[in-house]
């Protein structure tokens, strides 16, 4: 029941676009954008620099790295989108199959239960049902995600 929880948690983050690939790419991109400025900014200034003038060597260094961090955000932005859309997916189907306790008739007929038989004997028997319940939908999620598989 709680791995439950957590996935939805999981999925509610990855659909609002905070995903861990994110990260690793906007870290891969900063290392990148700073080893070529550190590598090749001083070693193709200095090439281009005897090529070319000294401003047409720094114009041509400078669009080199506005390329490759245009570069970096496209992929950054078509991960993320990726990553969304498939979250809001299974979060779509997750709100189309509601959990039973969810439903207002079982939640009444729990509280009618629970006024027959008295709180004391029906608090047990409602925690053990609802363990078993969770315990069922998680085994059901399991075997429905390696059918997709």
């Amino acid at each position: 029941m709680l791995e439950g929880w957590l996935r939805h948690a999981e999925l509610t983050a990855k659909s609002k676009g905070l995903i861990p690939a994110l990260a690793v790419w906007a870290i891969a991109a900063a290392l990148a954008a700073l080893g070529a400025l550190i590598f090749l900014s001083v070693a193709g200034y200095v090439w281009l620099s005897r090529q070319y003038d000294d401003l047409i060597a720094a114009l041509i260094l400078t669009g080199i790295y506005v390329f490759l961090s245009v570069a970096f955000v496209v992929v950054l932005a078509m991960v993320r989108r990726q990553t969304m859309q498939r979250a809001r997916i299974e979060l779509a189907d997750r709100a189309r199959h509601p959990a039973i306790w969810q439903d207002p008739r079982v939640l009444a007929a729990g509280v009618q239960l629970g006024r027959m038989i008295g709180w004391k004997k029906t608090l047990p028997l409602a925690a053990i049902g609802l363990l078993a319940a969770g315990i069922a939908r998680e085994w059901s999620n399991h075997d429905d995600a390696q059918e997709k598989n």
